[in-house]
């Protein structure tokens, strides 16, 4: 009965959290300091009489975490923070970066209290995550059209279909719960009703995810499914089903370009912008803007390469480098690419912190489930399409799945 009280609060906190990343970002960093904090307490309902302490069980898993590599890693996405620079030019970003990753700090110690259990319920949780977002993608789909704003106009001129919070992480999160609910209705047994319904939701967020035609979670969607495909194939003997799936996922980016005029202007608008930028003429495109900025990051890299030049300097020294080499561009931007953009900030040490962090639990768990699998991949393509831990969302995204995965999913 205890632990009911708990897992259930926990379970809470992981709603919680994800209402926060859709819609707030201080509620969810309120969750993620309650799922810290529900670490150390017990508490439940007692002879009819309700009881909350400290709890020195709890306590001792969370100061365990020393024991476990897996989890105590994932310290060195903050510890690059703290290297030393003779000059600071920019406190007021480096305060923010280590305000945004203090959760490495402290979230994976909390996750080892959390009972296994509670990976039971996971699939629940997530179709109601699923439900949440199919609802929200109507509503969002409904104040487009009753904005009267042209919809293919908004999408030519390089624009976003408005969504809660930012439009890349908003979709980067459906392709995610999309993606685990997939993994749940393929891997884990499901009644037959209630498979009906997580495809069919399934599917109705794949569409939307093309009329929203925002690359990066589309990247994620795709490469993630093939993933789950792949693994399906080989894991279930199945293979005429896990072809014939493989096959679909390949062929639906083409099968939206002919049937969905939205769809089809991105892309062709992606295409025009990069046309633009191999000629020179990218400063007022979004896509040559984020492939200037890596290049930029490339020529800071090779004159800082061993600590960088450190986030209290990283805005100045970007700008002034995107003014000496792109005079043209008004804006300049931090390199869009993770794995870049740390070592510009700390140099190879910093991108030997971010990889050592990144792959590490990932080897310790061996792949050794398809859900492993497919989130490593969706990650890489996150790190390599954008600055993804650069921001209070995207953090609370990496070690959300991350620690699940560990906690619950890395173990058929």
């Amino acid at each position: 009965m205890r632990e009911s009280w708990r897992a259930n609060s926990i379970l809470f906190l992981f709603l919680l959290f994800f209402a926060g990343q859709v819609y707030s970002s201080a509620i969810q960093s309120i969750s993620i300091v309650l799922m810290i904090l529900i670490a150390f307490v017990d508490f439940g309902k007692t002879d009819g009489l309700f009881y909350f302490k400290y709890s020195k069980f709890h306590a001792k898993q969370f100061l365990s975490v020393w024991k476990h590599p897996s989890y105590w890693i994932f310290i060195l996405f903050f510890t690059y923070l703290l290297i030393p620079y003779s000059s600071c030019q920019d406190w007021e970003y480096l305060s923010q970066r280590w305000v945004i990753k203090l959760p490495f700090l402290l979230l994976p110690a909390a996750f080892l209290t959390y009972d296994k259990p509670l990976g039971n319920k996971l699939s629940s949780l997530f179709l109601i995550f699923l439900v949440i977002l199919t609802g929200q993608h109507m509503f969002t789909y409904f104040q487009q059209v009753n904005s009267h704003t042209d919809y293919t106009f908004t999408l030519k001129i390089g624009q976003s279909i408005a969504t809660p919070g930012s439009h890349i992480k908003y979709s980067v999160i459906t392709a995610l719960v999309t993606m685990t609910n997939l993994y749940f209705l393929l891997f884990k047994y499901q009644t037959k009703s209630r498979s009906i319904i997580t495809s069919l939701l399934i599917v109705f967020n794949i569409i939307f995810l093309h009329y929203l035609s925002v690359r990066t979670g589309l990247l994620v969607l795709y490469l993630s499914f093939l993933s789950l495909f792949i693994s399906y194939i080989v894991s279930r003997k199945r293979k005429t089903l896990g072809i014939s799936l493989a096959i679909g996922i390949i062929l639906t980016p083409i099968f939206f370009y002919s049937i969905s005029e939205g769809f089809r202007t991105k892309v062709n608008y992606m295409i025009y912008d990069l046309e633009q930028y191999s000629e020179g003429k990218g400063e007022d495109y979004s896509d040559s803007g984020r492939l200037t900025s890596i290049t930029v990051g490339l020529e800071i890299f090779k004159e800082h390469p061993i600590i960088g030049v450190g986030g209290c300097n990283m805005r100045p020294i970007v700008a002034k480098k995107f003014n000496d080499l792109y005079p043209k561009y008004t804006k300049s931007l931090l390199p869009h690419n993770q794995f870049l953009f740390t070592a510009v900030n700390a140099g190879v040490i910093g991108l030997i912190c971010l990889l050592i962090g990144f792959i590490f639990p990932f080897y310790q768990s061996r792949f050794k489930t398809p859900y492993t699998i497919a989130i490593f991949v969706s990650f890489i393509i996150l790190f390599i399409f954008d600055q993804f831990l650069e921001g209070t969302v995207g953090v609370g995204i990496y070690l959300f799945y991350s620690l699940i995965t560990l906690k619950f999913l890395a173990i058929e």
